[in-house]
């Protein structure tokens, strides 16, 4: 049996960036700080996370640059040829749910556009449509 599965817990570190695609989908993608170790040897990893329909509009709804956010997904890697003719390739985590982890005290001081329902949010990505690329 194979499994691909992702737990991330972090920071988003900048506000995350909608779009729909032509197929009238909306994507977001957004990038995640976990931090790792502990004292002076912590080291913080930078992880690309990209969700898809009501959850990227959830996600950009209430979320912004700071927000505390548990991510579940899968791990995928893309490869493609940029417009020099290089090959390029780049991991990510396909986010299938994402949980809003701020309480509203820490909401409040952010001033986010919208507030959270019940101090949290947590919302099921499953709608991955094939031909609808992320970029």
């Amino acid at each position: 049996m194979n499994t691909n599965t992702v737990i991330l817990v972090g920071n988003l570190v900048r506000d995350p960036e909608m779009r729909y695609t032509p197929g009238g989908h909306a994507v977001a993608n957004f990038t995640v700080a976990v931090n790792d170790g502990f004292g002076d040897k912590q080291d913080t990893d930078f992880i690309d996370c990209t969700v898809w329909r009501k959850t990227a509009e959830a996600v950009t709804n209430y979320c912004q640059k700071g927000s505390k956010v548990l991510v579940q997904g899968k791990l995928k890697q893309q490869a493609w040829k940029d417009r020099e003719g290089n090959n390029r390739k780049r991991v990510y985590v396909k986010a299938q749910r994402i949980e809003f982890l701020n309480t509203k005290t820490q909401v409040a001081k952010m001033e986010p556009e919208y507030e959270e329902p019940g101090g949290g949010y947590a919302m099921d990505s499953n709608a991955f449509v094939e031909g609808d690329a992320p970029f």
